[in-house]
């Protein structure tokens, strides 16, 4: 689909309490892409979110008419086959107080567009990612909320899956920051792996390619880059 879209984007606009949109763009077309941050200004947009193909370039005089932050290159990556490699008994269906998992959920976040973006207010970066965690323990961003428990019961690490109709989609993933380097990433991955295994599914998931750490612990899991997207954020 090659179609170019623009549109107010109401959940973020009603969710961050100012005017929020968006721009898609698959082939270049600087009319359509001037048209319409000139009609967001009418209508009062606070914020644009742009989402360039991976290979279309901005011309240099954009980065003098607007104010535009490159906040990340989207990576979204797959792994079709699925080899089930077990559970560690450490990985437990959390049913805990959502509270619990707030630090992790934000730890998460440390590389996302939201956290990068300077212009973006830290409390609404942190309260985004708390609601995710609080939407994920209900059922609507998540099926399955897994976490690594360490031997004295601290909460070594998390991970949210959601099905979709082909792929299990990992959500939030993070190890906390104590307790880096003792296998907890590669055993929530395994546990990833078991539930798709189970479900007869593919896995899904979508990374930073400034975060190298984590594609390359997708690839070396096995998981193959099926397309990038730069997304700028534009004050206006």
């Amino acid at each position: 689909m090659n179609e170019n879209t623009a549109k107010i984007l109401d959940w973020d606009t009603a969710f961050l309490k100012r005017k929020i949109a968006s721009v898609s763009m698959n082939t270049w077309d600087g009319a359509f892409f001037d048209k319409s941050l000139q009609q967001f200004k009418k209508e009062e947009v606070c914020l644009v979110y742009l989402f360039l193909k991976d290979g279309l370039v901005l011309p240099d005089s954009y980065f003098l008419k607007y104010k535009l932050n490159l906040v990340d290159k989207k990576r979204i990556y797959t792994l079709n086959k699925i080899q089930d490699s077990g559970m560690s008994p450490n990985i437990i269906a959390y049913a805990g107080d959502a509270s619990a998992l707030y630090d992790l959920a934000i730890q998460a976040g440390v590389d996302s567009r939201y956290r990068v973006d300077p212009d973006f207010p830290n409390e609404d970066f942190e309260r985004l990612y708390k609601t995710w965690i609080d939407n994920s323990l209900t059922g609507v961003m998540a099926d399955y909320v897994l976490t690594y428990r360490m031997p004295s019961g601290k909460l070594g690490g998390f991970i949210t899956l959601k099905k979709r109709s082909e792929s299990l989609s990992i959500g939030l993933v993070a190890t906390d920051i104590s307790c880096r380097r003792m296998g907890i990433g590669k055993a929530l991955m395994n546990a990833a792996k078991h539930y798709a295994y189970v479900n007869r599914l593919g896995l899904e998931v979508t990374t930073q390619a400034d975060n190298v750490p984590a594609c390359s612990f997708y690839e070396n899991n096995g998981f193959v880059m099926q397309s990038q997207t730069t997304v700028y954020h534009i004050w206006l």
